[in-house]
């Protein structure tokens, strides 16, 4: 890429492809980045693209309280908590609280996610 598009939000774009659109974005050079199948079925990678099992995201649970079955505060709290606890295993690292220990504020909240820590289930 010519520039790095994190430095201009108002050029990203994040839409829905199939791994040969993937293939023939990167070989356009108008992909930055691509989460899906492998877009080139096992092949070698072209130069310039690298694979990653993982880019060590977050997954952010929220339910929206107009959705049907989600009328009150604690029904979407337990239906995120349940959410939740389908995500728990190997590779998952659970957070209770939204400020985590890697958020530049963590500082300020560190005694309110310590309490969320002890008080979420296990």
């Amino acid at each position: 890429m010519p520039f790095y598009p994190s430095y201009y939000p108002q050029e990203i774009t994040v839409e829905t492809m199939a791994p040969p659109a993937a293939a023939a974005g990167f070989a356009k050079n108008t992909l930055h980045a691509y989460v899906g199948g492998d877009p080139y079925a096992g092949g070698p990678l072209p130069g310039g693209v690298t694979a990653f099992e993982s880019l060590a995201s977050y997954v952010v649970v929220t339910l929206d309280g107009a959705a049907p079955g989600f009328p009150t505060t604690e029904a979407r709290c337990a239906a995120a908590r349940a959410i939740a606890g389908t995500l728990r295993g190997e590779g998952w690292i659970y957070h209770p609280y939204p400020v985590t220990p890697w958020h530049p504020d963590h500082l300020h909240h560190a005694d309110l996610a310590e309490a969320a820590r002890r008080a979420a289930p296990r």
